[in-house]
């Protein structure tokens, strides 16, 4: 219970007093339509039917009644040919064969007979030779070998029998120089140096007319007997010193120059140093010429 209840002026003007509320009630249950939007009792009983059985006056015209129904069904059944898109009876026995086994009559006469195909079959069969494509058993024996082995008769003239190739084989071991671009072994002694001999052997030093313009090496074949290397210069007409002997670096690309000349002997014979690169004192001078004209390569 409120200890100061609200009094009547405290009550704004705009709240609904009971009173008013109660008058308004009243007013609205008095009024003949007070809501529009929905229909009277009359007007519900204008615009609809009542509830109970539909009577005939009820159905629209457009509706058949079964009697109309009744009446159409029995006239389509009536009719000759109601259904003009179907055949009649009459009009498929004769569009169509009955059911039934054909007749000869029923097979057009472009379809062989039994008759005729065992006729065509034995007509095929009988005939000499019915597929020209193909070849006949004596016509491919005419045309290939019969199976079996190889004969003699059967390997062509360019092919070598046997004997002709082990014939072939004796004649090439027999001759004495079958591969003339090849050295016989003798050829190969007189060529290169055997494998193993020393470097120098006492070959006579060759004549000037045979040497030519060129150097050559020997040992022991001049003055023999004393183990002595010798080295000849066949100069011709040239006038020039008697030996040179360089030295090159050992990533050196190019051969020899003069300026690589590290000394020379003369044709006096008197060994000149023109370089200190390389010293050979005049008593190692046989051993120089012993391993050939030493072109010194440090490695």
């Amino acid at each position: 219970m409120l200890q100061n209840p609200i009094t009547e002026p405290q009550v704004p003007g705009a709240i609904a007093r009971d009173s008013e509320v109660a008058a308004a009630i009243n007013a609205h249950l008095a009024a003949a339509d007070p809501h529009a939007q929905y229909l009277l009792q009359a007007e519900g009983d204008a615009r609809y039917r009542l509830a109970g059985a539909l009577t005939d006056a009820d159905i629209p015209a457009a509706i058949a009644r079964d009697s109309e129904v009744a009446a159409a069904i029995n006239a389509h059944l009536a009719a000759a040919d109601p259904h003009a898109q179907y055949l009649l009876q009459a009009e498929g026995d004769a569009r169509y064969r009955l059911a039934g086994a054909l007749t000869d009559a029923d097979i057009p006469a472009a379809i062989a007979r039994d008759s005729e195909v065992a006729a065509a079959i034995n007509a095929h069969l009988a005939a000499a030779d019915p597929h020209a494509q193909y070849l006949l058993q004596a016509e491919g024996d005419a045309r290939y070998r019969l199976a079996g082995a190889l004969t003699d008769a059967d390997i062509p003239a360019a092919i070598a029998r046997d004997s002709e190739v082990a014939a072939a084989i004796n004649a090439h071991l027999a001759a004495a120089d079958p591969h003339a671009q090849y050295l016989l072994q003798a050829e190969g002694d007189a060529r290169y140096r055997l494998a193993g001999a020393p470097l120098l052997t006492s070959v006579p030093l060759p004549t000037a007319n045979v040497a030519g313009n060129s150097a050559a090496m020997s040992w022991n074949s001049v003055q023999i007997g004393f183990g002595t290397a010798e080295f000849c210069n066949y100069s011709g007409l040239g006038g020039g010193d008697a030996f040179n002997f360089f030295r090159l670096p050992g990533n050196e690309p190019s051969p020899p120059t003069l300026s690589n000349r590290v000394s020379r002997i003369d044709i006096s014979g008197a060994y000149i140093q023109t370089s200190d690169k390389t010293h050979i004192p005049h008593p190692q001078l046989a051993h120089t010429l012993l391993e050939g004209v030493k072109v010194n390569y440090p490695r």
